[in-house]
């Protein structure tokens, strides 16, 4: 069996960390944490190194006696937010190197190393290059890398993920501050696709929304588990906590409970119940607290609704049909599913959960996504990276890719 992934998710409400393996496409989960980390990174950005630092460091000595655990994390695949992410169309070809036209992984490396050349925005940075397809002679298509098939040239149509620099830098920094080498970096709505393509029902072509706790992105999926384009809005269920919280003046952690046990609630309950006594200034009624709640939810879909507006500008409105797939800690809103689906009408709406023994909380799916796309070697620029020493990219103006026609 190979050696266990771990994959290390930190958010602005807490630092995650799964490690796992992959067995016939399923990750299987060895061992799951989090640990709270408020205050520390707002809208993807560390403000606080040291605060982050002494958190990872605590998450990567494993110590459970009931598991009988004992681990000290040295190497992770770390997760980054597509805060700022930039997407290009990148086409090249080389020449195969071996004398018999067999194609070695020096090929690949090759033909990846000629996007990584590409100039980029100065302010940003390589994070990976995501090969769509490899085609050789005689227009010979592989989605994998083609190892040990013939042919004189090798060519690759690649998506390349970048960031700005200053938000790539700080995450590595928080790592190598708590002793991590970071083994790969990828943005996490690539690496949950990754996972997704693997589950049953899901759509080929879909919008990702993942309802973290302070934050809630939007990424236009095509082909299963290719990332064209994402958004992004600085809201998630904490912002509703803490809405409920000052309405109704309550403590944060008594709004959560509540939020977390009614949510927008569509049971046959009576709406004149109180859920909640004694309070300062009067019971809290059922029927008041779901009106709160979805009061708040009509806002965030509507931020949700211009976000999308932005991400699809360059798209036909088709893609505004596209079905929705909720992810994220906030897609666990009691009748969430319901409440999307009024808002968004002409969309399917689905809230997905994983699959994975161990990790089945939403909040989770990033980390199970990451050990799946680090579990297989797909040709990417961090696969030829492990093989290497890490190089600094830097690079001029790509052209920005933004169709999807031949996707759908």
């Amino acid at each position: 069996m190979d050696r266990p992934i771990a994959a290390l998710e930190i958010t602005s409400k807490a630092a995650k960390l799964i490690v796992g393996y992959v067995i016939d496409d399923e990750v299987c989960v060895v061992y799951s944490s989090t640990l709270p980390l408020e205050g520390a990174i707002i809208d993807g950005e560390i403000r606080d190194f040291e605060k982050v630092s002494d958190v990872l460091k605590t998450l990567a000595n494993i110590k459970d006696e009931s598991k009988k655990l004992k681990i000290n994390i040295s190497e992770v695949v770390l997760g980054l937010p597509p805060i700022g992410l930039e997407v290009y169309q990148n086409d090249k070809v080389t020449n195969v190197v071996s004398d018999d036209g067999r194609i070695s992984r020096i090929d690949i490396t090759n033909v990846i190393s000629l996007v990584k050349k590409e100039q980029v925005k100065t302010v940003d940075q390589i994070v990976d290059i995501i090969p769509d397809v490899f085609i050789l002679d005689h227009d010979q298509v592989f989605y994998t890398p083609p190892i040990g098939k013939v042919s004189n040239s090798l060519a690759l149509n690649a998506k390349v993920h970048t960031l700005p620099k200053n938000i790539i830098d700080g995450y590595l920094k928080v790592c190598e501050n708590a002793s991590l080498r970071v083994k790969r970096i990828m943005v996490t709505p690539y690496a949950l696709g990754e996972l997704l393509k693997t589950y049953k029902d899901i759509p080929d072509h879909y919008l990702l929304i993942d309802m973290g706790a302070n934050l809630t992105t939007i990424s236009l999926m095509g082909n299963k588990s290719r990332l064209f384009a994402s958004t992004y809005i600085a809201k998630g269920g904490d912002d509703l906590t803490r809405f409920l919280a000052d309405k109704f003046h309550l403590d944060f952690k008594v709004a959560n409970d509540l939020k977390e046990l009614y949510g927008d609630d569509h049971s046959p309950i009576s709406p004149n119940i109180s859920i909640l006594e004694n309070n300062l200034t009067r019971d809290i009624y059922l029927k008041d607290f779901k009106e709160a709640v979805e009061s708040w939810l009509a806002t965030y879909t509507n931020d949700i609704k211009l976000a999308l507006n932005v991400l699809l500008k360059e798209y036909d409105e088709r893609y505004y049909l596209l079905p929705l797939l909720l992810s994220g800690g906030c897609s666990l809103l009691n009748g969430i599913e319901v409440y999307f689906s009024k808002a968004f009408k002409d969309n399917v709406v689905k809230a997905i959960i994983p699959t994975s023994f161990g990790a089945r909380d939403p909040s989770y799916f990033n980390c199970l996504g990451l050990i799946k796309a680090a579990s297989i070697y797909r040709g990417t620029l961090e696969d030829e990276r492990i093989r290497v020493s890490p190089l600094n990219r830097k690079g001029s103006e790509n052209k920005s890719y933004s169709e999807m026609e031949d996707e759908l």
